[in-house]
């Protein structure tokens, strides 16, 4: 089972599955249990990206409400992608390494929550750029994909590259991909 393999606790409100409305505040908080905040602050170092890892790996294997997704298959996938990027925004370009979460909702939404590390466009050098989906990595079922998933990324170069480093900081959100 991955939550054993995950480290995630169970509770009452577990067993039902978390919600998707709202799951980047379930993300946040195992996010700050490892010491994890989103933001850039010059005067203190972020940890490195192996504890915002471990944080999204247990957020992963969170069950989510089963009402909350569509029928339709895969309705809650996993994305990891890495590259240089500007966006236009206050981070200009970095180089990102970004782990999604993807749910398709019951009421015909796609919603994302989304962990991104920056580094300075120079830690990319070297690699193109890469997407892991794991609805697409194989296994029989979703503890199995996930399982797949995780072990992709972590074999990833990039990610092999970035996992001891620190960031310049880390972005988490939710939106709708629609």
């Amino acid at each position: 089972m991955l939550c054993a393999v995950a480290g995630c606790g169970s509770s009452v409100a577990d067993e039902k599955g978390m919600r998707v409305a709202g799951s980047e505040a379930r993300l946040v908080s195992l996010l700050a249990n490892r010491g994890v905040n989103a933001g850039r602050n010059p005067r203190s170092e972020p940890p490195p990206l192996r504890s915002a890892w471990e944080a999204f790996k247990e957020f992963a294997a969170l069950p989510v409400a089963a009402s909350d997704l569509t029928s339709d298959e895969p309705n809650d996938d996993l994305l990891y992608e890495d590259g240089v990027y500007d966006w236009g925004d206050e981070w200009g370009e970095t180089f990102e390494v970004s782990f999604v979460r993807q749910y398709g909702t019951a009421d015909g939404d796609i919603q994302q929550v989304h962990l991104v590390a920056h580094y300075p466009s120079s830690a990319g050098l070297g690699l193109g750029p890469s997407t892991i989906w794991g609805s697409m990595v194989g296994g029989d079922d979703d503890s199995q994909r996930t399982e797949s998933w995780i072990k992709a990324v972590e074999t990833s170069a990039a990610f092999r590259r970035m996992a001891s480093r620190r960031p310049l900081g880390y972005e988490v959100w939710q939106e709708s991909a629609e």
